[in-house]
């Protein structure tokens, strides 16, 4: 019974009329209405395949250059933290008298 279903799908009309002629009842018709939708679907899915996607080159969108600006502002702010340990740490050791507070912020 199905078979015989799908072979008329596949040489006729899916719509309404065709089907009504052909004596289908309700559930058949649905039947016929959901396999409709799901081929239709499928050639969709198909037709995007076989188109390429047009995007941009890798980098160049707004969100890498967004990322990369965003690394670069987090790299320069530790880098600016540990300068800034550097000179702590030198000055302190300029002074004898807080050697010991320089070893306890090591």
């Amino acid at each position: 019974m199905v078979y015989e279903l799908l072979l008329n799908v596949k040489h006729s009309s899916l719509q309404g009329q065709n089907a009504k002629e052909q004596k289908l009842n309700q559930a058949q018709r649905a039947l016929l209405g959901t396999i409709d939708t799901g081929l239709t679907a499928i050639n969709s899915a198909q037709t995007d395949l076989q188109n390429k996607a047009d995007l941009p080159d890798l980098g160049d969108d707004p969100v890498s250059i967004r990322k990369y600006f965003l690394v670069q502002s987090i790299n320069f702010t530790i880098f600016t933290m540990f300068l800034q340990c550097i000179v702590i740490f030198h000055v302190l050791q300029q002074h004898k008298k807080y050697n010991s507070a320089v070893y306890v912020l090591i």
